[in-house]
């Protein structure tokens, strides 16, 4: 069907999931998005002047819902208004009957994932037209030729499309693809027969590294009533919460981090030390640098060595069980010039032991019996320093690195 130049706001259900393969979108101003599908079932004065003529649909209504977060959509969340400036195929409607299936996919002309989508949506269009599934590719092409490179992209490929085809007014990317949180394209929204988004993510994205397209899946278990929309919602809700949190954490940190900075530069080292210990269980991941500098200090400039080391093992044991780039780096400050006392020798082997048995690399290794010959355990020093160095050929550079620290460690004093 020819462009209908109508501005029609079509109210739909579609399922969400991740991006997978497709094309980053530049960021802009986004447009206002339309409002959601009002529950009666009633078109505004405005919308029903736009679509007289079109045949009225014979719906059930949907009780009044609201989304889990206000200016987002998630999957569970009630399926946002379409706002089609052209219907290129199939009929022209202002809302979706309940008890079907949707589709939206989000695409441009332009996309070279998303035109390579389409034949695949045409397939499963085809295969649950019986059971009710209707695929709509809205196209978020713009400018003033958009409405033409759609018409002629569609003459191009007729043989690949089996689905309606739209042309975005402006308000479907800002209410899908804005408010979604995704920035690229193909983006694809499943919606249940209840209205409710219950995927979304890319239309190419396969299960695993080479298993079928998950919206395959999704398409199969939602007709067979087997998709677990319950847990699809927990996930992407607990999503958002981890994300909320995360956010709290990173701004009470930022907080952190100047009232230390302050402290320092006013010459209250304790206090600012003090801090480092709640940073560091904030965000251990991005603050190693701190936790190192604060064993630094307490080594090398405060000459706390029992503190230092407690503070060490505390390290070990929590928050950098699993970081071995820091582990070896606490190994190495352990190992230096200062003496830690029997805590910190003892802890910097235990460290490294760790470290090796993940990773036995020669470097690790010659690590680990840096701090056994520092822990005066000379044997296990040379036996290990000697392991390290056997990794290499003989005569070569990095064995005769490595063969110094053997020569070194079997030196009896």
């Amino acid at each position: 069907m020819a462009g209908t130049g109508l501005r029609i706001a079509l109210g739909v259900a579609l399922v969400g999931g991740v991006i997978a393969t497709g094309v980053i979108l530049a960021p802009g101003k986004p447009t206002p998005p339309p409002t959601r599908a009002e529950p009666s079932g009633q078109e505004t004065p405005e919308l029903a002047d736009e679509v007289a003529g079109t045949p009225e649909l014979e719906v059930d209504t949907v009780p009044a819902r609201e989304p889990f977060e206000q200016g987002r959509l998630l999957v569970g969340d009630p399926a946002p208004l379409i706002d089609a400036e052209h219907w290129y195929q199939g009929e022209p409607r202002s809302r979706l009957a309940l008890g079907s299936v949707h589709v939206v996919d989000l695409w441009a002309t332009w996309c070279g994932p998303c035109v390579r989508a389409m034949p695949h949506l045409s397939k499963l269009q085809n295969k649950y037209a019986d059971q009710g599934l209707k695929v709509i590719a809205v196209s978020i092409d713009t400018g003033d030729s958009a409405h033409e490179q759609v018409q002629r992209f569609l003459e191009r490929r007729s043989e690949d499309i089996s689905f309606d085809v739209v042309l975005d007014a402006g308000g479907t990317k800002s209410a899908w693809l804005d408010t979604s949180g995704r920035d690229s394209i193909p983006s694809t929204y499943v919606v249940d027969r209840n209205g409710t988004v219950v995927w979304i993510g890319n239309p190419n994205t396969p299960e695993g590294e080479f298993g079928e397209p998950v919206i395959d899946r999704v398409l199969r278990e939602i007709m067979s009533d087997t998709y677990d929309v319950a847990e699809a919602v927990d996930e992407a809700r607990a999503e958002i919460m981890h994300a909320r949190e995360a956010q709290k954490r990173t701004e009470r940190v930022q907080e952190l981090t100047e009232e230390m900075g302050s402290l320092w530069g006013g010459g209250d080292v304790e206090g600012a030390l003090t801090i480092i210990d709640e940073i560091v269980s904030l965000e251990p991941e991005n603050n190693s640098g701190l936790a190192l500098r604060k064993a630094e200090v307490l080594l090398y400039e405060r000459n706390k060595p029992e503190e230092a080391s407690a503070f060490f093992v505390q390290m070990i044991d929590g928050p950098y069980f699993d970081d071995n780039e820091t582990l070896l780096s606490f190994v190495n400050l352990f190992t230096g010039d200062v003496d830690p006392g029997d805590e910190g020798r003892e802890a910097a082997v235990a460290a490294a032991e760790l470290v090796v048995s993940r990773q036995p690399h020669p470097e690790h290794i010659l690590v680990l019996a840096r701090a056994q010959f520092a822990a005066g355990n000379q044997d296990e020093a040379v036996k290990n320093a000697i392991w390290a160095r056997d990794f290499f050929d003989y005569g070569s550079g990095e064995y005769e690195f490595f063969d110094r620290y053997v020569r070194q460690f079997e030196q009896v004093d």
